[in-house]
C-alpha cells in the first residue's frame, strides 16, 4: 500500500522526511553514486532503528497485556507503519 506524503509527514521526523523526498523518482535521478550510497546507509539505519523499536514495543505489549497486539488489537501500529515506510524508502534507493 503506497503511503501518501501527508501520512509520511505524520510518521517521520525531519531527517527521515528528507530521505522520503530524496527517494522520489525526480530526486533520485539527480543523485550521484556517492550521494546515493550515503542515503542508502542513512535509510538502512533509520529502518533498523524503527524496526527494533516496533519489536521492543511488541514485546512490552505482550508482557503487559498477554497479547501481541494489545487490548485494542492495534497497539504500536504507528511504529509498524513507520518501519514499513522506511523499508519502502530503502527499497527505492537500492
Amino acid at each position: 500500500m503506497p503511503i501518501t506524503r501527508a501520512r509520511a509527514v505524520s510518521l517521520l521526523n525531519q531527517r527521515e522526511m528528507a530521505l522520503y523526498d530524496d527517494s522520489r523518482i525526480n530526486a533520485l535521478r539527480q543523485l550521484d553514486e556517492k550521494s546515493l550510497q550515503a542515503r542508502i546507509s542513512r535509510a538502512r539505519t533509520a529502518r533498523d532503528r524503527a524496526r527494533d523499536l516496533a519489536q521492543r514495543q511488541k514485546l512490552q505489549t505482550r508482557e503487559r497485556t498477554g497479547a501481541k497486539r494489545g487490548f485494542s488489537g492495534a497497539a504500536n501500529q504507528r511504529s509498524l507503519d513507520k518501519a514499513e515506510l522506511l523499508a519502502d524508502i530503502l527499497g527505492r534507493f537500492e
